[in-house]
């Protein structure tokens, strides 16, 4: 079954790519309606029954992300979240590790920019045992020292290992242009940062941030709301809530930050390059215009830029765009690669097509080419119940109520050719968008003097 499913969504794809056929897209996802309350001690719990398979995941969003990290501090929020799973107050790692062992267990945890998450999957026939573990685990953590240093080493790896990943570097120099110097917005972690973190932040920050009320724990699978329900108030109710008032260190800009970077790093052979728009004051339903321009603009061979920049002018190794979306803001961004020579060539294009773009706007065909794109793939990517998770809690995070969640492909069918072209009016004036270039300074001095003015740092200046 699974595997004719798959073979649908290839279909979907190549249909969406050849032509004007279309799959047809389902007006609703395919999951039960969410069950949906708080307990006493503000902890909101969303419960979704899901019996294809004989499995359950449990995911604990907490509303504490790495925006929050102190400034000289970076990477205090995902060492705190790591240190979840390295033991309790009444159990040592190596018994919880074999815990989640004997019940086939899988825990993983992953903060992000607005939030932090703990997800752990298992067999719906361990549900007791499973939740009664998950539940020690979020709520009474050993944080032991020695398991912080190997934290901070593995950060501190991962943090250098940026000095080759020429990707990395570019987004890190690009979130600072967007957001402005010392805006934890656009702050990342620094070989300085993860330093300075000592075990005492880390309990000191689980204290004043991981708080039932600032959290959901979503369940969703093989079981029924009620069983799971009186399961986890038994489990979660004694979670004692906090009353402490948590003030945000930063301040998404009132309007954006314009600017153009040069990043050099000597001895490149190639140059990479993005363009970036801070979206602000948003409506959570323009993520979805957003996501359709993306598709419009560079996936596939035929999109707008993948056509100009690629198969007519063969400038760039790599090209893509992205949109990401929080309530009240987003980050609209286009990320290319090309040889040192032909930088500026393919800057130009691109400038070309989106002024094009901008004069023109997208037709009625490419909308509908993006909407079943979108509205084809999702059902049927949503079988695992983790990724049903996933997809209803980024919806939450982004300001989207639950009861509209299911209605997902619809908020994309609903996008009209009118909003589209509004958001690029709006949004993607190639003016205004940011330039941010890594490579060799004096192999590429002349192409940046014929574009303007840059302002200059080294590769290395926004990572110790």
């Amino acid at each position: 079954m699974k595997s004719f499913k798959y073979a649908v969504l290839v279909l979907c794809l190549l249909l969406v790519n050849s032509g004007p056929l279309y799959c047809k897209a389902r007006k609703q996802l395919s999951f039960s309606k969410p069950f949906d309350t708080t307990l006493n001690n503000g902890l909101r719990i969303i419960l979704i029954e899901h019996h294809e398979q004989p499995a359950i995941v449990l995911r604990l969003w907490l509303k504490v992300g790495t925006r929050d990290d102190p400034a000289d501090k970076k990477g205090l929020i995902a060492i705190t979240s790591d240190l979840l799973e390295f033991g309790t107050m009444t159990q040592t790692e190596e018994e919880i590790e074999a815990r989640i062992d004997q019940i086939g267990g899988n825990l993983s945890i992953d903060s992000g920019s607005s939030n932090s998450n703990v997800s752990f999957g298992f067999l719906s026939k361990d549900k007791n045992q499973a939740i009664e573990l998950f539940a020690d685990m979020i709520q009474n953590p050993a944080m032991p020292p020695g398991k912080l240093d190997w934290l901070k080493e593995r950060y501190l790896n991962s943090v250098r290992g940026e000095l080759a990943n020429n990707y990395k570097q570019l987004y890190r120099h690009q979130s600072e242009v967007l957001f402005g110097p010392g805006n934890p917005l656009g702050m990342r972690k620094t070989v300085k940062s993860i330093k300075n973190i000592e075990v005492e932040d880390a309990r000191s920050l689980y204290q004043k941030q991981f708080q039932p009320n600032r959290a959901i724990l979503m369940a969703i699978g093989d079981f029924s709301n009620e069983s799971m329900l009186s399961r986890l108030k038994e489990s979660f109710a004694d979670w004692q809530k906090k009353t402490t008032s948590i003030k945000a260190d930063y301040q998404v800009p009132d309007k954006p930050v314009n600017g153009n970077r040069i990043i050099t790093k000597p001895n490149m052979t190639q140059t990479f390059f993005s363009y970036s728009r801070l979206t602000t004051q948003t409506d959570p339903d323009d993520y979805f215009g957003f996501r359709l321009l993306t598709y419009i603009l560079t996936s596939g061979p035929t999109s707008r830029l993948n056509a100009a920049v690629r198969q007519d002018a063969g400038k760039t190794y790599a090209l893509w765009s992205s949109y990401e979306a929080w309530q009240g803001y987003g980050v609209f961004d286009i990320h290319l690669s090309t040889r040192n020579s032909e930088f500026l060539k393919t800057h130009l294009i691109v400038q070309a097509e989106l002024k094009k773009l901008l004069r023109e706007g997208i037709s009625e065909a490419d909308l509908n080419k993006a909407k079943a794109y979108y509205t084809g793939a999702i059902p049927l990517i949503l079988e695992h119940p983790s990724n049903i998770a996933g997809l209803i809690l980024k919806g939450i995070d982004r300001g989207i109520p639950l009861q509209e969640i299911r209605d997902v492909n619809q908020k994309y069918q609903n996008v009209t050719l009118k909003q589209a072209n509004h958001l690029i009016q709006k949004y993607l004036d190639p003016d205004s968008l940011n330039l941010v270039v890594l490579g060799d300074r004096e192999k590429i001095q002349d192409q940046l003097e014929k574009i303007g003015k840059f302002e200059e740092r080294h590769f290395e200046d926004l990572l110790f």
